[in-house]
């Protein structure tokens, strides 16, 4: 698997090495070039023998090659980086609840239909149906809770 450091290049304590995941190559850009797969300006990538967890990827800023895909309709990023998209609210919603607690809160959910994003943190505690579903024009009681204007950090 793939992963792109859009930080600064891949060296030594800029990447993790779990155990039982074996880094197959290294590769570093001369310059910092925009890579396709990323979907963004990238100083290097590195390819692991399996994925990291989200949370290790996050950890390095690191991005995975395949899951950036911007015409799927939803987004989960964590600072400024993209963490992955997804095409369903389910899948989203499925995602968001199989994340460790605590880490739940560093994340944003955006919507790209409604334009609209979230924190983690307030989306946590929203019921099930209160939640973001595919029907861009429905009103939903979490409805207050988005807004157009708060940037992305």
């Amino acid at each position: 698997m793939k992963y792109y450091s859009t930080k600064r290049p891949v060296a030594p304590g800029t990447f993790p090495k779990p155990d039982g995941n074996k880094v197959i190559e290294i590769v570093n850009f001369n310059e910092r070039q925009y890579c396709k797969e990323a979907g963004r300006d990238c100083w290097g990538c590195i390819e692991y023998e399996h994925p990291l967890s989200e949370k290790q990827a996050a950890d390095y800023e690191l991005v995975r090659e395949h899951l950036l895909d911007f015409t799927q309709r939803y987004m989960v990023g964590a600072g400024t980086s993209v963490l992955r998209t997804f095409a369903t609210a389910a899948e989203l919603n499925e995602w968001f609840d199989a994340q460790i607690v605590e880490d739940r809160h560093f994340c944003r959910l955006y919507d790209q239909v409604r334009m609209v994003h979230i924190l983690g943190c307030r989306y946590m505690w929203l019921k099930p149906e209160e939640r973001w579903t595919d029907d861009p024009q429905s009103s939903f009681p979490g409805a207050a809770l988005l807004t157009r204007e708060e940037p992305w950090s």
